[in-house]
């Protein structure tokens, strides 16, 4: 095992918006939690609240159960103000406070814009004074001529211009200075008072410029990676495992510390290819990725499509290691309860359903998925379960084509404990992303064990890791591309009528063979060898799966029928995939 004594953080005074250390005994108080453990001790950092995020979730049991102790360090927001608590034993989650953060950066711009305006009205009235004294002494030029009465259709507005913008600025900073310290005394008081107020973005209201979001999106990232490094210089730790560019930065910020520290990237995406990434971005995103691809231990990606990308753009990086979005097998499949048809306004012999979970999120083929609710076969109705910013716009679309509301339903997304049960309560689920980027076309998302989990066939769109899974499996039929509504309608079709209803029961009946090779815990023992492999003493996973499903080196390797896994477009061919 390697030597982790070296890099061991000492515990001191939390500063505002830190959590105390959660492995140092208050001075004459009881032993904080985690004091006197000797369990290797993995942080996990993400940039979300952490309790929706099911694959953050999971790793962190998967450790556990392999001997560790594992606190998940993320930030609070609306969704989730409680800064500690104790998911299960042996978990702990974090959430550090940064608003205050972006409160004082945005406090420091508003009191640069009151310095400039205050410069300029300086200058301005300076000039005029100046213009005065010239025209009293019988000068002539541009100074003299501002006594004139046209000159002052100049100099007054831009002495009042100046002025206000100083005066703005003054009580813009004024402010977010108090935002920021009720942020810090709510921190500090273990989050108790009234709601924290969110930073005003009234700042810069142009949302229209792409470099005003670059730059929001930028002072977002840095409170929020100097909140967590502060809080991690707190606790004392075996391990990092960085979720995305974001964790891996606050990893490296940590590595740079306590030098031989060991680090696991958590690649869930192919970041620089995502839908509607600017190119300043992707640029921005390649040169970090390429400084930060040296600071891993290990890495791991969501599917072997990725994972051999991730080698080709970033060889300095060590060799992802799979471990793919897949759910915890259950003793028994989840029984339809009628909950979802409930939710829905469907009665129990009210036709069938087809099913869309998740996000809406430009990209996913939402668009023409609801727009297809017109079109689909008699005794067939859309449900749409989830939450997104696009949500008025396909609810609009709803109308338009359903006016009677009797095709598409919209229902709020399942909490993850409970989303099995909701699930089960479909006929059929769909997964219709378009190709609008390379990470699209190689996208492996929780829908894609989340369906079959609950015995569900899926109609997914034509690309490579979809296409291999529901294939392979026979688990249900692909989607046009590119994607129309009269497409998936034409797809649903074909799961219709008496044979539809024998090919639905069939599928269904595989779903829980795929799942059997291709769970939670093949994929769990994965993880917990890779953190073996850089020296921390966790019990070896058992999964009698894993043999069977893989050595944990990222071959797309399973039991059951062979899955052949298409190699990236070349950019010509990609075409649009790429955007």
């Amino acid at each position: 095992m390697t030597d982790l004594s070296g890099h061991r953080g000492t515990a001191r005074a939390p500063t505002a918006g830190m959590t105390p250390d959660l492995d140092t005994a208050t001075s004459g108080g009881p032993a904080a939690p985690g004091a006197g453990d000797d369990r290797p001790h993995i942080v996990a950092v993400v940039f979300n609240s952490i309790s929706h995020d099911a694959r953050v979730l999971k790793e962190a049991r998967s450790l556990r159960d392999a001997g560790a102790r594992v606190t998940v360090v993320g930030i609070r927001d609306r969704r989730a103000e409680t800064p500690h608590e104790i998911l299960e034993p042996g978990i702990e989650l974090v959430r550090v406070e940064h608003r205050d953060r972006i409160h004082a950066i945005v406090a420091r711009l508003w009191s640069g814009f009151a310095v400039l305006g205050g410069l300029a009205a300086l200058v301005v009235t300076g000039l005029a004074l100046r213009g005065l004294q010239a025209a009293f002494s019988g000068g002539t030029g541009v100074l003299a001529s501002i006594v004139d009465w046209r000159g002052w259709f100049v100099v007054l507005p831009a002495a009042a211009a100046a002025a206000a913008v100083a005066g703005l600025g003054v009580l813009r900073a004024r402010r977010h200075r108090a935002a920021a310290r009720l942020l810090r005394l709510r921190a500090e008081g273990e989050g108790g008072g009234p709601a924290a107020p969110s930073p005003s973005r009234s700042w810069m209201r142009c949302r229209a410029g792409r470099l005003m979001s670059e730059f929001r999106s930028a002072v977002g990232r840095r409170a929020i990676h100097d909140a967590v490094v502060d809080a991690l210089r707190g606790m004392s730790i075996d391990g990092i495992h960085g979720h995305e560019p974001q964790g891996l930065e606050v990893a490296a910020a940590l590595r740079a510390e306590r030098p031989g520290l060991p680090v696991v990237y958590d690649a869930h995406e192919l970041y620089d290819e995502q839908a509607g990434i600017t190119e300043f971005r992707r640029r921005r995103l390649r040169r970090r990725l390429r400084t930060l691809s040296r600071v891993p231990s290990g890495a791991i990606s969501v599917n072997a499509s990725i994972a051999r990308e991730m080698t080709v753009r970033w060889p300095a990086m060590p060799e992802p290691v799979v471990v793919r979005n897949a759910c915890p097998l259950p003793e028994r499949p989840p029984q339809d309860d009628g909950r979802l048809r409930a939710a829905a306004g469907l009665g129990p012999d009210e036709g069938r359903i087809l099913l869309y979970q998740g996000g809406y999120a430009h990209g996913r083929g939402l668009q023409e998925l609801v727009r297809a609710a017109a079109h689909l076969p008699a005794g067939w109705t859309l449900v749409m379960m989830g939450w997104g910013a696009i949500e008025p716009q396909l609810r609009a679309i709803a109308a338009e084509v359903d006016p009677g509301g009797t095709r598409c339903r919209f229902i709020p997304g399942a909490p993850q404990a409970e989303l099995p049960a909701w699930t089960a309560g479909a006929d059929l689920g769909v997964i219709p992303y378009r190709n609008t980027c390379l990470n699209h076309w190689y996208c492996t998302p929780n829908k894609l064990w989340e369906y079959p989990a609950a015995g569900v066939p899926m109609l997914v769109s034509p690309f490579p890791e979809l296409r291999a899974v529901v294939e392979a499996w026979e688990l249900g039929g692909l989607l046009d591309d590119p994607l129309t509504p009269e497409g998936i309608a034409a797809a649903v079709a074909t799961c219709s009528g008496p044979e539809g209803d024998a090919r639905l029961a069939a599928m269904g009946k595989r779903c829980r063979r795929f799942l059997e090779q291709d769970h939670w815990g093949v994929q769990g023992a994965r993880l917990v060898e890779l953190w073996r492999s850089a020296g921390l003493p966790l019990a070896s996973a058992e999964s009698p799966d894993v043999g069977a499903s893989g050595d944990g080196d990222g071959d797309v390797e399973r039991a059951g029928p062979t899955v052949t896994t298409v190699a990236a477009p070349s950019a010509a061919a990609a075409g649009g995939r790429r955007g």
